[in-house]
């Protein structure tokens, strides 16, 4: 059910795309283990060609996640899930060739509202 939604500046994957599009996933995956059903979570990457990160316009970087899950989970746990998301991207970033360079990183945990949230899987 969760929706991961990572969202980044073009800078991050054009620097070595395949190795990390590979890096990615496992940031993703890092995220869906043990925390959700990985049968149950959508993840998308985005990324921005046009974009302000402080006063410099697609010079400088920026990583951000949000995590939509349904309402209900103790604080404890979306604490625990933001600060592990955080950690794996933080360390992503650093491995980069660009780390040297500005990157704000962010993560958000985001309520959906149980009463309003509808699914279905359809399949063939």
């Amino acid at each position: 059910m969760p929706h991961i939604i990572i969202e980044t500046s073009k800078n991050i994957l054009a620097s070595e795309s395949l190795k990390i599009g590979q890096e990615i996933q496992q940031i993703m995956k890092k995220i869906v283990e043990g925390n959700f059903d990985p049968d149950q979570c959508k993840i998308r990457v985005i990324t921005y060609e046009n974009y302000i990160v402080g006063l410099e316009e697609n010079d400088e970087n920026f990583i951000h996640i949000s995590i939509k899950i349904l309402a209900g989970r103790a604080v404890e746990v979306r604490q625990k899930l933001a600060s592990q998301s955080f950690e794996f991207v933080n360390n992503f970033y650093k491995n980069l060739k660009l780390s040297q360079k500005r990157c704000d990183i962010s993560v958000d945990i985001i309520e959906m509202n149980r009463e309003t949230y509808q699914k279905i899987t359809l399949k063939k």
